[in-house]
């Protein structure tokens, strides 16, 4: 089933995690910093921020995906403005 978000930001599998609509990523002295928006189950998103001990790439995405901080709706607009705020989940 392809929910309504995804017609219009298509989710796609990145670093091997599914419905990453989009993410930021940046490597500060070995340190892995990530914030990424992910479709939800019902129509909606969500943007978390996270940040490892690894230096790839991928790892960081995926563990960000599972064990990041929640954004707030303002936080999420501010780094994601061309995803719907509307549909944001808090």
């Amino acid at each position: 089933m392809t929910i309504a978000i995804g017609k219009h930001y298509p989710a796609r599998l990145t670093n091997g995690v599914e419905g990453v609509l989009a993410y930021n990523y940046w490597n500060a002295n070995g340190k892995g910093v990530c914030i990424v928006a992910k479709e939800g189950g019902i129509e909606d998103w969500a943007a978390y921020i996270g940040a490892d001990d690894g230096m790839r790439e991928a790892e960081c995405v995926e563990w960000t995906c599972r064990r990041g901080c929640k954004l707030s709706r303002e936080q999420a607009h501010r780094w994601f403005p061309e995803l719907p705020i509307g549909a944001y989940r808090e």
